[in-house]
């Protein structure tokens, strides 16, 4: 009897295992989204026309405008040679500004070349970079 009940906890360990790990890599799928640079945008435009897409690129300088006393955000990211407009309402980060490498998810409508954002991540500026050798 002592072997049977040491095999149900066994089993039982086991299969809880399995479960928690299942649940992991499930939840985990969802989130997978890798993001996109504006020529990929460029070719992909077609397929992913309405849906949901993340995209790396830089603020084009000159082209933030703020609604006054609002958190809404006009402006376009850019590789240098593409262009795309973004709107966004939320808050943003101290590193938001022309220039600025971003990351703007949200959903792409390729007939306006526009992204209507609903997240916008501002990456680390250079300053955390090793400084380069002087001669």
């Amino acid at each position: 009897m002592r072997l049977r009940a040491r095999e149900i906890v066994i089993g039982g360990l086991s299969l809880g295992i399995l479960l928690i790990g299942y649940l992991v890599f499930s939840g985990m799928r969802g989130q997978q989204q890798y993001y996109l640079h504006l020529d990929e945008l460029d070719r992909m435009a077609a397929e992913v026309d309405g849906q949901g897409v993340r995209i790396n690129a830089r603020v084009e300088p000159g082209s933030i405008r703020k609604a006054p006393q609002r958190l809404v955000y006009d402006f376009a990211i850019t590789d240098g040679q593409r262009r795309v407009t973004v709107h966004y309402e939320g808050v943003v980060s101290d590193m938001f500004k022309d220039g600025a490498e971003v990351v703007v998810e949200g959903r792409y409508d390729a007939r306006r070349n526009h992204i209507e954002a609903t997240r916008l991540l501002t990456k680390c500026p250079s300053k955390y970079q090793a400084d380069t050798p002087r001669p």
